[in-house]
């Protein structure tokens, strides 16, 4: 049985709509994703920062799209996230539970992150954060339930 036919023997039994369900769910662990990005810190570096280096360009470069992925790149930073979250939010709003939602960071450094190359993020940031869906999904259900 797939994810998608899961979600909706869930929506039979519940009578919960998956499209709130996955609302929630995307926005909440998108988000932790998002603000958990390594933001650049020159003095953990071991060579100095370029003229004018301003860090949080690699959270900045979290895309959300509904039914592709996104191929884009910005050159803008958000070293707090905000603005990064809520365009993501914006996008996961949209969603009526067809399709795919994606979350990507396209950058050429986003996958050494991945791997653990940030010392702030030695786990990665998606798989760090991917392990708690499951308890997402089932907390925000039950919060569903209760509205």
């Amino acid at each position: 049985m797939s994810f998608a036919s899961d979600l909706k023997v869930f929506q039979e039994k519940t009578g919960l709509k998956v499209d709130e369900l996955v609302q929630s769910v995307a926005v909440e662990i998108f988000t932790l994703v998002i603000k958990s990005s390594p933001v650049g810190n020159p003095s953990l570096w071991k060579n100095p920062a370029p003229p004018g280096y301003v860090g949080g360009r690699f959270r900045a470069n979290w895309f959300c799209s509904i039914g592709a992925p996104s191929d884009a790149t910005t050159e803008a930073t958000d070293k707090i996230g905000d603005r990064t979250q809520n365009a993501m939010v914006g996008v996961v709003e949209t969603f009526t539970g067809d399709g795919t939602i994606y979350l990507v960071n396209n950058l050429p450094y986003a996958q050494p992150i991945e791997a653990g190359w940030s010392t702030q993020a030695p786990t990665g940031v998606v798989a760090a954060n991917i392990t708690i869906f499951e308890d997402a999904v089932r907390d925000k259900a039950q919060q569903l339930q209760q509205q």
